[in-house]
């Protein structure tokens, strides 16, 4: 688009690609495309939980992840595209959220986080699994 935002089909492919990495368990690879404006340490407050490292993420995500059991499921309910950036600028983020479902949980939401960094490629900068009423950002 010339506005430099993604259609919503492209924000969509970019999640989907982000979550068959976590889905097949390749959590590092994961990690590493995830937006590089969470910088080392992810020092942000975002989603992937401040002051988080790559192991300590890889191993929260794997173990949440092998207690639910495979994907069997996921169906996009809902996108949001934050544009507090102003009339005629970029959107900052976009919100997609899922109806997921896996083996051992049915009931699962799913949240990812959409944004284009500097060098103007959209990644993912935030992920959270809800199950139930119990939240879990990774």
């Amino acid at each position: 688009m010339d506005d430099g935002t993604l259609s919503n089909e492209a924000v969509l492919r970019v999640a989907m690609r982000w979550l068959d990495l976590v889905d097949r368990g390749e959590l590092q690879v994961a990690w590493s495309s995830a937006s590089p404006q969470l910088g080392t340490g992810r020092t942000s407050a975002s989603a992937f939980a401040a002051g988080t490292t790559e192991h300590e993420w890889c191993a929260e995500v794997g173990g949440l992840r092998s207690r639910l059991g495979p994907l069997r499921s996921r169906r996009l309910e809902a996108i949001s595209r934050d544009d507090e950036l102003g009339p005629g600028e970029q959107v900052a983020s976009v919100t997609l959220r899922f109806a997921t479902m896996f083996d051992q949980i049915e009931g699962a939401r799913e949240t990812a986080v959409v944004h284009e960094d500097p060098d103007a490629v959209w990644r993912v900068s935030g992920y959270r699994i809800v199950i139930g009423s119990r939240s879990h950002s990774v």
